[in-house]
């Protein structure tokens, strides 16, 4: 049976490393359109899920998001932005040589920028990584796939009670039809009768 253009699926997993959560949703579409949205992190899987989405969805706009936490960051792997640092220190220098203020510039005037110390931007590349985040996807797939075959039992049901009362008016106005001549015929009858009675018919025309 054919399945509905739309639905939504949804799949996570946590281990010691890692959280992996991926959320699907479709919508009517004639071609089969993949929109990914992936971290940084895991862009080098982008080929691989959009192989495994062309092998279970074959119609529809389909929007995978794919949410990735690194466990190790609550651990404090954090790095300084040098770049940034510098730009910081430069205006700052400058700021002091405009307005001629003498005090040097400390630490907790740079710290006043929060850009300086961003989270690691890691890239997961192993083979746990791959197997998970594939499992995940697969399940978040498998679930979109029986929301979609739900929608479609939900839509047939419909359209086949909506045949069934559509087929019983039909006897039934197919029975009233068989009714209707002999009804008229009654009628026709019991006004000439009733002219006849009457002295009302013009024989000439009859």
């Amino acid at each position: 049976m054919p399945r509905s253009m739309t639905g939504f699926g949804r799949a996570d997993n946590k281990n010691g490393r890692f959280e992996i959560t991926v959320e699907i949703r479709t919508l009517n579409n004639r071609y089969l359109d993949i929109s990914l949205r992936l971290p940084k992190s895991l862009n080098s899987y982008e080929y691989l899920l959009k192989e495994l989405t062309k092998k279970k969805i074959l119609r529809g706009k389909l929007t995978a998001v794919v949410t990735f936490k690194s466990l190790a960051l609550d651990n404090g792997d954090f790095r300084l932005n040098n770049e940034t640092v510098s730009f910081y220190l430069q205006l700052l220098e400058k700021i002091k040589d405009q307005t001629g203020i003498s005090d040097k510039i400390t630490l907790d005037h740079l710290l006043q920028f929060k850009e300086l110390i961003e989270p690691e931007d890691a890239v997961f590349e192993d083979e746990e990584v791959e197997k998970i985040l594939k499992d995940v996807y697969s399940t978040a797939l498998d679930n979109l796939d029986a929301m979609r075959k739900q929608e479609s039992d939900n839509i047939c049901e419909d359209i086949f009670s909506r045949l069934e009362k559509i087929k019983t008016t039909l006897h039934s106005i197919s029975d009233k039809a068989k009714e209707t001549p002999k009804i008229e015929l009654d009628k026709l009858y019991n006004r000439l009768q009733e002219r006849i009675s009457k002295n009302e018919v013009d024989r000439d025309r009859l």
